[in-house]
């Protein structure tokens, strides 16, 4: 009867962790995403999350488009929370000179595409492609819209494994 109930927690377990982590094992190599580009990678990929990309933080442009001060304050403050949201869920695997390019660049290119496109955006698969002791590249299958694609997610990292600079490229 142990025998069977210890199988049992061990599957349970491995479900978690492959589930819930971000993490997975390269069939073979026993190597795993680490914990801060799985991190990203689930700040990044799930979508909507208000949490980290709020619509309110949006300047808007074009002709006749007239802010108030009161605009602008509302526009600073969302922005303002959403990249502190940023920092206190992710802000910890960065290098502290690589934190605001990443804020600036990458972090809400998918968050935005799917908010302004009224789209769903899950994770369907976290595939570990090569790592070295300075990157880490992961293949990152999401499903949008109901549409699946890849995302090639380049992590560059320093001597310490803090990421100094993330790339998403589509693939298909």
């Amino acid at each position: 009867m142990k025998k069977k109930q210890w199988i049992i927690a061990a599957t349970v377990l491995v479900a978690l962790a492959l589930a819930g982590g971000g993490w997975l094992l390269v069939s073979g190599s026993g190597e795993q995403v680490s914990p801060g580009p799985a991190a990203v990678i689930q700040a990044a990929f799930v979508c909507p999350n208000d949490r980290l990309f709020n619509m309110e933080a949006i300047t808007p442009m074009g002709e006749g488009v007239v802010l108030t001060e009161e605009d602008k304050a509302r526009i600073e403050t969302a922005s303002e929370q959403v990249k502190e949201n940023w920092k206190e869920d992710v802000g910890e695997y960065f290098a502290p000179a690589c934190w605001e390019s990443f804020i600036m660049g990458p972090a809400n290119q998918f968050l935005m595409s799917a908010a302004l496109m009224g789209q769903t955006v899950e994770i369907k698969k976290i595939e570990l492609v090569e790592k070295g002791s300075l990157y880490e590249n992961v293949l990152v299958t999401i499903s949008r819209g109901g549409q699946q694609s890849q995302v090639l997610t380049k992590f560059s990292l320093d001597e310490e494994g803090l990421i100094t600079r993330v790339e998403f490229i589509q693939t298909n």
